[in-house]
């Protein structure tokens, strides 16, 4: 059943890019509505069986995002005055996001012993919370490239859905920080995880502090590709790392 699920939010990603390419608002609408729902009901199916919440792994991953990227890009769609550029992105990078799993394994994660301790299921909870966020703003830095009405809007909705997905994301840094305080987990020490979160923080920093494009100054194909890093390297962690 769970292959299925996916195929359904592949589908419904795709369908849902392609509405909104070709100026199909209200087919798109729905099918945005429907991509979310999907997900949120993977993400019911995966409680139910596991007795947890998407934690990890590529389905799970799969359904929790879908569900949190359609939700906001509804949310922050219907603030815009030509919302298309920006729902075309929002969708193509769902749809790209589940196209690289393809080959994956759709199938419930192993739960694990440390499944069980409250500080690791925050951990991961908060890490996919905070990727769905900065998916989003990526999706938001990206249509901001763009000459139009809606780019003062969508760059300051990016960067406020960067600071938003960048505190979530050090809550479940410091949930794991808890974990191992507790003898739970690995002691204290530098390694690759934490140079990939630190990476993570520095980029968001970076995007967040720069300055307004002005001619001659800043292109804004580069803040938008700027803003986009964090979202992306973000997904690469959920799903590479």
């Amino acid at each position: 059943m769970t292959l299925y699920i996916y195929y359904i939010l592949f589908a419904l990603c795709l369908a849902e890019t392609c509405a909104a390419l070709i100026r199909a608002k209200r087919l798109h609408l729905i099918l945005l509505g429907a991509r979310s729902l999907a997900g949120c009901f993977g993400c019911g199916l995966i409680l139910v069986q596991a007795g947890r919440p998407p934690l990890f792994g590529p389905f799970e991953a799969c359904c929790a995002l879908t569900c949190i990227t359609g939700v906001l890009a509804l949310k922050f769609g219907f603030g815009l005055k030509n919302p298309r550029i920006f729902y075309t992105i929002a969708g193509a990078i769902a749809t790209l996001m589940l196209a690289l799993e393809w080959t994956s394994p759709m199938e419930l994660n192993p739960d694990y012993y440390m499944y069980q301790n409250l500080w690791v299921k925050l951990f991961f909870m908060f890490r996919l919370l905070a990727v769905g966020f900065l998916a989003q703003a990526s999706a938001q830095y990206l249509s901001g490239m763009g000459k139009g009405s809606d780019r003062a809007a969508l760059w300051a909705g990016g960067r406020n859905t960067l600071l938003v997905g960048t505190c979530i994301y050090l809550s479940g840094e410091w949930s794991g920080s808890l974990w191992c305080l507790n003898w739970l987990g690995d002691s204290w020490q530098w390694s690759r995880g934490f140079f990939r979160a630190s990476l993570l923080f520095l980029l968001v920093m970076a995007a967040c502090h720069l300055p307004a494009p002005k001619k001659g100054v800043l292109n804004p194909v580069f803040k938008g590709i700027s803003g986009a890093l964090p979202g992306i390297f973000g997904l690469y962690m959920i799903f590479f790392y």
